[in-house]
């Protein structure tokens, strides 16, 4: 089964997308499960619901193959250039109206920083985080090359993937992010400030994906780029999953008093 350790503003609705599109009702949406972190029991309950599961995806499967005491599975996550990520987290809030803080402000919530290692890890431990990335994790994919990352990724996973996708999430506007990424200082500050996750990121692009690349390189030739080819998510499969997950999932999880 893939498990999708959904990490904020790195292209992991898109891909969501494309794992509801190729598995429907199949696909289970942990974040249904109102808890910050996914458990063990919370899968349990999941399985049974979903009874052929494919697919799970959430950003609350934290430290997912621990919490979820399985080795078997196909580990999935993608990681984003830090700055990058951490400015349109940033920027996206602002422009949803959650928050009407300044930069310095954000940066003060230590929630959001080093956000990546601690999705991996549970904590801010960067040498954790890569060797679960390396030892448990089956694929680790980024943002800066998602193409090349869902091309990979089909030839990799378990199961068949419909690769073509409706983009997701995408900002109205990037002046914020933009403006931000003008000012040398700033970036510098935002930068030495998830200076973790810049280690991680370094990691992954530098080694772990070259890896996958030079192992998958004949593989990959015949797979064709994934194509932002729906204008809409009213694709069938989509829709099934949707409304199983929003009524079916949501209600048995409210009957066994299990959704909070």
């Amino acid at each position: 089964m893939i498990v999708f350790d959904h990490i904020p503003k790195t292209a992991g609705t898109t891909f969501k997308f494309i794992l509801r599109n190729s598995f429907g009702i199949f696909h289970c949406d942990a974040g249904i499960v109102k808890k910050k972190t996914f458990t063990q029991k919370d899968f349990r309950l999941a399985r049974r619901i979903f009874f052929q599961i494919k697919s799970i995806s959430g950003h609350n499967l934290v430290n997912s193959p621990q919490n979820l005491e399985g080795r078997d599975h196909f580990y999935v996550t993608i990681l984003r250039e830090p700055v990058k990520r951490y400015l349109s987290h940033y920027q996206d809030m602002l422009l949803r109206g959650s928050y009407d803080y300044s930069l310095h402000d954000w940066m003060g919530m230590d929630e959001h920083t080093n956000l990546q290692v601690k999705q991996i890890a549970g904590s801010e431990d960067v040498d954790r985080a890569k060797k679960i990335l390396k030892e448990q994790f089956s694929f680790v994919g980024l943002t800066e090359r998602f193409e090349e990352s869902m091309r990979l990724l089909k030839v990799m996973a378990p199961y068949p993937l419909n690769l073509d996708y409706k983009r997701k999430v995408v900002a109205k506007s990037n002046h914020i992010k933009n403006a931000i990424l003008e000012d040398p200082e700033k970036v510098d500050l935002v930068r030495r400030h998830n200076s973790l996750d810049v280690e991680l990121y370094r990691y992954v692009s530098e080694e772990l994906f070259p890896a996958y690349v030079e192992k998958y390189a004949s593989a990959i030739e015949g797979v064709p780029s994934p194509r932002p080819r729906y204008k809409t998510h009213r694709t069938w499969k989509y829709q099934a999953s949707r409304f199983y997950n929003k009524f079916v999932y949501s209600f048995l999880l409210k009957l066994s008093g299990r959704k909070r």
